[in-house]
């Protein structure tokens, strides 16, 4: 039996599977009690890892492939794009443990290029 997608809708229009979702909010959950109570610094530090996760679910949509951030491009997105919110953002999401949150909000966090007009 092929893997279940997830259902494209008005708020997402990702498509990847649901094990692949499980997958990286399983990678992830170990960050939440660091996320939920670290400081900023402490959040900086696991960037990186977050990014690459989360990353790696996405390129399983090939709509979405071409169109995601490289680790510096992220970087850089998330110092021009209010860094704290997206670090609370990240609070949010570890405290509720819903990190496939991060699937939703995709396109308005630093996971994707600019798109230029």
């Amino acid at each position: 039996m092929p893997p279940r997608l997830t259902p494209p809708t008005t708020q997402s229009m990702i498509c990847i599977s649901e094990q692949t979702i499980q997958e990286m909010c399983k990678s992830l959950k170990p960050l939440s009690p660091i996320i939920k109570t670290g400081d900023d610094a402490s959040i900086h530090a696991l960037l990186a890892l977050v990014f690459l996760t989360v990353c790696n679910a996405l390129q399983e949509d090939s709509n979405l492939k071409a169109r995601l951030a490289d680790k510096g491009q992220f970087e850089e997105n998330v110092k021009k794009n209010n860094e704290q919110q997206f670090f609370n953002l990240l609070r949010d999401i570890a405290k509720k443990e819903s990190w496939r949150d991060l699937l939703q909000n995709g396109t308005s966090c630093p996971l994707f290029r600019p798109q230029v007009l």
